[in-house]
């Protein structure tokens, strides 16, 4: 009897649930209790609450008014509170009803049913599992990473259900959309751990074994999938074996960095030993699928070009740039232990391959080192925007390093081959780093400058440090590395040294920045400077790479970082110019053509000849004028180079820069009512 009054109960809790949860959207009164009592539904099974309350969270967003953002609210905070109290013991239902539920709306927007085929039960609008799971991911993941309530489990426990039922339906895109809204994109995460020491430490732990149990999902994953060749593989058969990866890419770059910060600490020992082995087995999959480990070369299995892709940008987000060797770890390691890095496994040995090779006569031998040698600077430049400010930057100048190489080695070999083209093609690349690290470079620089201004500081004492040595790395050797130890301080010194290359063709060959073999051998021993040594020199095809690289940073910036870009390298570019006459070396039109053009896009870009003001003393009608004389110098002067088609670029350049001086300038006069 008193089993049958149980369930009659329960039966009646279901129905009066079941009525409640389809009126959310139309009772004001219930959208107020819930606010208060938000666990009244958590009784109640997620097969009979999920399918009612997401179409209800639907229909509100789709409608304007008071009211429906009440409802929207009041559904989304019921659902917050069924996750929390369901995502550690349940997750595995929870997360299938879930992803159930969300494929019905991609499945009917698919096929332009209208709202009364979609559901019988249900009247709820057209709109993407996307959009739907934005309007609520958001505080599950807050309240999992930050509420002590929440079982410590609960975060990862989720997320690793939605990655199981990812690769059991790789085909469908609602698990990869509904892991990566619980996630984000990361920009909250620091915010996260600048909290009180409570809840930064449950936050910081969380993230730790949720990016733990991800990796540790994936490589399974990964283990059980076996490469084929393109022809033979199939489209499900890709897909599969691209789901660990994806996954892997949608987890933030700040969870591996939180990762890689507490290796180095005291805390989560006993996970340590884990960490280590698991990031080491990733680097080993990694590096097979980009084949730029010598023993690994001529290998039977072929990757496509995706996965070769998704490799080179896991390198970058989930492996430590910069390896560290048992003296920088923690003493739970074990001896001889140590944490494999993106810059050793994928960098060093793809770009010594190339150096090393000589560039002998070309032939078909050559195409799979340059294709190692692009994959490992695409992770490279995958890296500078990933990168944290207050990591260690001196990985940034091993890749320079390289860089600076590529570019000063001419496109043909002594017979006149041009290497099939792959030695333009990998020179594109080495461009498309240096102007990552500009862009980077001038939005880092603002931010700092933000943050200060603002008073809020989201990182730790590292960068208040670097604040108050701005104005010392400024003034100091633009050669000199001595000082240099985050990513951002790295950055500013990759900027100027690279303006000191472009003005002098000069540059000293220090902390390995040009002679890449050594940098790689003594950073293999320690990580430190090395000793300052000769002079090295600079083609001007090789700086007019250089500013290339400037022209396309002009063109790729946010309009708001123009004002920084042109103030950090106009002025010194244009006493570059104006200091001597044109001539075949320093000053050489190719050199010149590409440093108006970069500042005619500055100009054009920022609709505005301010950017010529940096704030030197001189006003910027003095800057106007020697940009101007700059321009007829230019087109003007004789030039004793024996190449017509760089002084007509020469000359073009600087048409084009007067005629946007004037246009500016026009425009200025009349919208001040000359």
């Amino acid at each position: 009897a008193s089993n049958s009054s149980s369930s009659a109960s329960q039966d009646i809790r279901e129905m009066a649930g079941k009525e409640l949860l389809t009126i959310i959207g139309s009772n004001s009164y219930l959208c107020q209790k819930i606010r208060t009592k938000p666990g009244m539904f958590s009784s109640l099974p997620l097969s009979l609450t999920i399918p009612r309350l997401l179409p209800s969270i639907a229909s509100a967003s789709s409608s304007n008014g008071v009211s429906s953002a009440k409802a929207s609210s009041a559904a989304c905070t019921v659902l917050t509170d069924i996750v929390e109290r369901y995502a550690a013991t349940n997750a595995d239902m929870l997360a299938k009803i879930l992803i159930d539920e969300l494929s019905k709306y991609d499945e009917g927007a698919s096929k332009g049913q209208s709202k009364t085929e979609r559901s019988p039960e249900h009247d709820y609008p057209m709109i993407s599992s996307n959009a739907l799971c934005a309007k609520f991911t958001g505080s599950w993941r807050r309240s999992l990473l930050e509420n002590p309530a929440c079982e410590s489990n609960a975060y990862a426990n989720i997320l690793v259900e939605i990655g199981n039922i990812m690769f059991q339906i790789p085909q469908s895109s609602v698990p990869l959309t509904l892991f990566g809204a619980i996630v984000g994109d990361g920009s909250d995460i620091q915010g996260l751990l600048s909290k009180n020491q409570g809840a930064s430490c449950h936050c910081e732990a969380r993230i730790f074994k949720v990016t733990l149990d991800l990796l540790e999902l994936s490589l399974d994953k990964l283990k059980k999938s076996t490469g084929t060749s393109r022809q033979s593989s199939s489209t499900p058969n890709l897909f599969s074996r691209l789901s660990p990866l994806l996954l892997l890419r949608r987890i933030p770059s700040s969870y591996f960095r939180t990762l890689h910060r507490i290796l180095i600490g005291t805390r989560h020992q006993s996970d340590n030993k884990r960490a280590v082995r698991m990031i080491n087995e990733l680097s080993d999959f990694l590096v097979a699928r980009l084949d730029v480990e010598t023993k690994c070369h001529h290998q039977h299995i072929t990757f496509t070009a995706e996965e070769r892709q998704l490799s080179a940008e896991l390198a970058a987000r989930c492996l430590p740039f910069v390896g560290w060797r048992k003296q920088d770890v923690n003493e739970n390691l074990e001896v001889g232990e140590s944490l494999n890095c993106c810059f050793d496994r994928v960098c060093a040995p793809a770009f010594t391959e190339l150096l090393e090779s000589r560039f002998g006569p070309s032939d078909c031998s050559m195409e799979g080192t340059f294709k190692r040698a692009r994959a490992a600077l695409y992770a490279a430049c995958h890296y500078v925007s990933v990168a944290e400010d207050n990591e260690t930057g001196i990985g940034i100048f091993g890749i320079l390093a390289f860089v600076l190489k590529v570019i000063s080695i001419e496109p043909t070999d002594d017979q006149g081959n041009a290497y099939g083209g792959h030695l333009i093609q990998l020179q594109t690349g080495c461009i498309d780093f240096i102007t990552l690290c500009l862009i980077s470079c001038v939005q880092r620089q603002l931010q700092c400058e933000q943050d200060r201004e603002g008073g809020s500081r989201l990182s730790n004492g590292a960068l208040v440090q670097e604040l108050s040595t701005l104005n010392e790395v400024k003034k100091s050797d633009s050669t000199s590395t001595g000082s240099i130890k985050t990513v951002r301080m790295a950055l500013m010194e990759v900027f100027s040294l690279v303006i000191d290359i472009i003005t002098t063709r000069k540059m000293r060959n220090n902390s390995g920045v040009v002679d890449f073999k050594s940098f790689v051998r003594k950073n293999n021993q320690r990580r430190e400077q090395v000793s300052q040594g000769e002079t090295i020199e600079f083609s001007p095809t090789a700086r007019t790479c250089l500013l290339n690289s400037f022209i396309l940073a002009s063109q790729r910036c946010q309009p708001s970082h123009l004002t920084l870009l042109a103030r950090k390298c106009l002025p010194k570019t244009i006493d570059w110019a104006l200091g001597g006459r044109i001539d075949s070396d320093i000053r050489h039109p190719l050199c010149i053509a590409a440093a108006l053009q970069m500042t005619f896009v500055l100009v054009t870009r920022s609709k505005s000849l301010d950017v010529l003001e940096n704030g030197s003393g001189q006003t910027r009608k003095d800057w106007v004028r020697r940009t101007h004389k700059w321009s007829l110098a230019a087109i003007k002067g004789v030039v004793t180079s024996d190449s017509p088609y760089a002084i007509s670029s020469m000359r073009l350049a600087a048409l084009k820069l007067i005629l946007a001086l004037v246009s500016i300038d026009q425009n200025v006069f009349s919208e001040n009512g000359g």
